[in-house]
């Protein structure tokens, strides 16, 4: 990398001097991280891209420790927006996230107004008016089989 905060690869220029999120203008994976090929050891060796950026702008990342995007965006590959974490905090994060953008929800799979509440001991979110429907024909079953009781 260069002073002027630039790193170029294959004809690809990526502009580090900003606070925007700076997108991985390559190949992403399924998942939606950027990816970088290698091909010069005679193999292929594939890096996710934000990792890659950051150990040659920031330095290596230490063992047990991963990049969290404070951001959000994947195949974003800005080191301001990457955090060295362990594990359990990485995961910590997205878990929070997830659960905040499930009650951010307008309405449920089954197109229902959502009204979320949360049901048992795993704390998951549920539609009220799905778990009604559900409990519902739960019912209606358990009538059908007390009335006709296979022999």
């Amino acid at each position: 990398m260069d002073s002027d905060n630039l790193i170029r690869l294959k004809g690809v220029t990526i502009g580090l001097a900003t606070n925007d999120c700076v997108l991985w203008p390559l190949s992403v994976n399924n998942s939606g991280y950027g990816m970088k090929y290698d091909r010069s050891s005679g193999g292929k060796r594939a890096y996710l891209a934000h990792r890659w950026v950051y150990e040659r702008v920031v330095g290596p990342i230490p063992e047990g420790m991963v990049l969290d995007h404070t951001c959000r965006v994947k195949d974003c590959v800005n080191p301001a927006h990457l955090d060295l974490v362990d594990t359990v905090t990485n995961n910590e994060r997205a878990a929070l996230v997830r659960r905040a953008n499930s009650e951010a929800r307008e309405f449920c799979v089954n197109g229902h107004r959502a009204q979320w509440f949360r049901k048992g001991s795993s704390g998951h979110l549920r539609c009220r008016q799905c778990d009604r429907t559900q409990q519902a024909r739960a019912r209606a079953k358990r009538k059908a089989v007390r009335a006709n009781p296979a022999v």
